[in-house]
């Protein structure tokens, strides 16, 4: 196990994971609160406070779709949506690979398709009726499709830079984490605890693609408890300090991840297969729902 990459890799995760964080979580609050204020206390929004300062003063502190801030919300989140399809013409153009490795273009595809959808939510002013109702709900199913599309990516092991790994790169992986395991565990009693969890369970490769996805969930929530036992065991009966512990359940965790992708490898491969075949229509007729929204507001826009 090359501990160097492994902390490499887990340094990037963490990385990605505020880049996604905090953009979202910093959109949510301030438009939030803008348009909670807009709607009901005007004169306390932010666009008030600028507007006393002279600032956006052709932007009025309308709640409305059309008028204001909402509007140009809408056009961003739009744009950022359509930028989505920029991902699939990099994985089958091979001329574009000069312009960055696929797992990045797959991490702004995903971070857009959080971000956009964000946006039109605050663009709505939660008034729906009509095609602006069938084209918000269309990006909706598409987004909620689109995290577990990306939930089914991860159950397939893959290498740092994003390529699949083979079962006999996942058996050498494991056996390395076995031996780091046998180093760091202060009892053997404890390697029988840990194989309850890492055990996926009699009969659960042979699931269908279906059930196995349920499985998957229903085994991470599962472990999430089981890890807390171990924790608190850790803690009580061996009197481990935080660092150990924390680096025991680390080896753990990524051992009883690879041993269930590897059970399920093959499930997971046709789950993604399938998902791609129901993904891209849905994506299409959300498109075509959108780009028939837009006509109808240059046709129908107000004058006033």
């Amino acid at each position: 196990m090359d501990k160097k990459s492994d902390s490499k890799k887990a340094k990037k995760g963490s990385i990605v994971k505020w880049l996604f964080i905090v953009p979202i979580s910093t959109a949510i609050v301030i438009l939030g609160y803008e348009s909670l204020t807009q709607h009901y206390y005007p004169a306390y929004s932010i666009l008030s406070a600028l507007h006393r300062s002279g600032l956006l003063i052709s932007f009025p502190a309308l709640h409305r779709p059309s008028r204001g801030i909402w509007l140009p919300l809408g056009w961003l989140g739009g744009a950022m949506m359509c930028s989505l399809m920029l991902y699939s013409l990099r994985k089958r153009v091979h001329h574009l690979n000069r312009l960055g490795s696929l797992r990045i273009w797959l991490l702004v595809h995903i971070f857009l398709g959080l971000m956009g959808p964000t946006l039109i939510v605050f663009h709505t002013t939660f008034k729906l009726n009509g095609i602006v109702a069938t084209s918000f709900w269309a990006m909706i199913t598409t987004m909620c499709f689109g995290i577990l599309g990306r939930y089914i990516y991860v159950q397939i092991p893959r290498s740092i830079n994003g390529t699949e790994l083979k079962s006999g790169d996942i058996d050498s992986m494991v056996e390395g984490l076995d031996k780091d395991l046998g180093e760091m565990l202060p009892d053997a009693k404890l390697s029988g605890m840990l194989e309850k969890i890492i055990a996926p369970g009699a009969g659960a490769t042979d699931l269908n693609p279906l059930k196995a996805l349920f499985f998957y969930i229903r085994n991470d929530f599962g472990n999430m408890y089981r890890i807390f036992e171990l924790k608190s065991k850790l803690k009580s009966q061996y009197n481990l300090p935080g660092s150990a512990r924390r680096e025991i359940i680390s080896v753990f965790k990524k051992k009883a991840s690879l041993v269930r992708k590897r059970s399920f490898l093959k499930t997971s491969q046709k789950l993604l297969n399938y998902w791609h075949v129901i993904h891209i229509p849905l994506a299409l007729l959300m498109f075509f729902i959108m780009f028939l929204h837009i006509a109808a507001y240059f046709i129908f826009r107000p004058t006033v």
